[in-house]
């Protein structure tokens, strides 16, 4: 979405008109609702337990084609499950730590996301609608990159740290139950196979974020903060992707609730810094800007060392309290 609509948006504006813009989201979402009325089955399962169950017809869809609603289902309820508070999960230091670190990082990237169009188009004067859009592409093939590499760095650094947990144990295929026994809560530090590579692409975001704020206020040739763009949005994702998977790693029962909190508090501090974005611009100017940024997500580089020692012994006391 964020990708490739600017690139519509900026089509729409040019060819058709800006009102053109929220025609074509009301019509798409307008699809998007019917859709979801006909064909999506419901999940939740206080309803429908592990989808065997049949609800109300309320809750059915118009046109059962997947999931519950088809003959030979039982209607028999699952048990009420009682309200847990999910606020309850920002009490928890490594958790609340883990968070802050993460919505300062997603504050810095829709701080250069918000203002790609304002500034490329008073910066680079030649740019039509069409093309400020396209820069966005930049931006939105980084994040798809970065998220899909950093998926596969995750999966590597787990599996590097497990085998060196086994050999230091001297642990081998044949011993049963024995490498499950590595990887259990108690044992595993999740902490250190989450966050090996976090500095590098920390150091990576604060450079690119300065860097393309000058190049900005330099005017220099619209490729170089482009590939910054690209740069950055590449290690930020990567930063927002890790720190999400550490994030249902510390409570894995309650993954559902702990992204809510996460997008509850990166979602807040985001909104905050677009809101103060232009202030800044117009204040300090592009390039003072973009390095106050920087300065402030270096600041959070210490909240690194601090979620590696308080990751610990936090997990080993909610162990205590749960038991």
């Amino acid at each position: 979405g964020p990708t490739f609509g600017p690139v519509i948006g900026g089509v729409l504006t040019q060819t058709l008109g800006w009102r053109w813009i929220f025609w074509i989201l009301a019509i798409a979402s307008a699809l998007c609702f019917v859709a979801l009325l006909v064909f999506f089955p419901e999940t939740l399962r206080q309803l429908v337990g592990d989808g065997s169950v049949l609800p109300s017809r309320f809750y059915r869809p118009l046109v059962p084609l997947v999931g519950h609603g088809r003959r030979g289902m039982t209607t028999e309820r699952s048990p009420r499950v009682s309200f847990v508070n999910p606020l309850r999960i920002l009490t928890y230091p490594d958790v609340l730590a883990l968070l802050l670190f993460n919505a300062v990082q997603y504050a810095v990237f829709y701080a250069i996301i918000a203002t790609i169009s304002t500034i490329f188009q008073s910066t680079y004067s030649f740019l039509n609608e069409t093309e400020t859009g396209l820069c966005f592409l930049a931006s939105g093939l980084g994040t798809i990159i970065g998220g899909y590499v950093i998926g596969k760095i995750l999966d590597r650094d787990y599996r590097l740290l497990k085998e060196k947990l086994a050999c230091e144990h001297r642990i081998t295929t044949d011993t049963p139950g024995s490498r499950e026994a590595i990887v259990y809560e108690e044992n595993f530090p999740i902490e250190k196979a989450r966050l090996k590579t976090i500095p590098i692409q920390l150091l990576i975001c604060i450079v690119c974020c300065a860097g393309y704020g000058w190049c900005l206020h330099q005017k220099v040739n619209i490729a170089v903060p482009l590939v910054l763009q690209f740069i950055f949005c590449f290690s930020v994702m990567a930063i927002l992707n890790t720190t999400q998977t550490l994030l249902v790693d510390l409570l894995p029962t309650q993954g559902s609730s702990v992204t809510a909190c996460n997008n509850l508090v990166r979602c807040a501090l985001g909104a905050a810094c677009v809101s103060v974005i232009d202030l800044m611009l117009n204040g300090v100017g592009v390039g003072w800007t973009y390095t106050i940024l920087a300065l402030i997500s270096l600041s959070t580089s210490p909240m690194i060392w601090l979620i590696l020692w308080l990751g610990p012994r936090s997990r080993a006391k909610r162990r205590a309290r749960n038991n």
